[in-house]
């Protein structure tokens, strides 16, 4: 009987690794999925405006440096035209590109990284 109690005893604390592993392995999950969460939105924004700088272009014939001069969007860092051509007789392609940080770059310890997002639009 002695046997017994004493194994118990000695089995007592070994769910703490598990319970930290556990933890740990939630914690970098959630850290992932925030970033990957951060870069997504970035690049929809992106893709968006530059979906609409092609529109203006195919349009009106506003360049896609105009068009980012005067709507002046909020929430960009660095935004930059990497391409305002024309692609074919009719097809307009914008390419914006954009500066991302991790969200928590203290914990991360991710560097900025550049995102692009392409955007075509037709004229006629």
């Amino acid at each position: 009987m002695n046997q017994v109690v004493a194994r118990v005893r000695n089995e007592r604390g070994s769910i703490a690794p598990l319970a930290i592993g556990l933890s740990a392995l939630t914690f970098t999950v959630l850290l992932v999925s925030l970033c990957a969460g951060s870069m997504f939105v970035l690049e929809r924004r992106l893709m968006s405006l530059a979906e609409f700088a092609a529109l203006s272009r195919a349009e009106s014939g506003m360049s896609a440096e105009e068009f980012i001069q005067a709507g002046q969007p909020d929430g960009f860092r660095n935004l930059e035209v990497a391409n305002d051509s024309r692609a074919d007789g009719i097809t307009y392609e914008v390419v914006l590109c954009s500066s991302w940080s991790a969200p928590l770059p203290s914990i991360v310890g991710l560097e900025d990284r550049k995102v692009c997002a392409k955007g075509l639009a037709r004229s006629g």
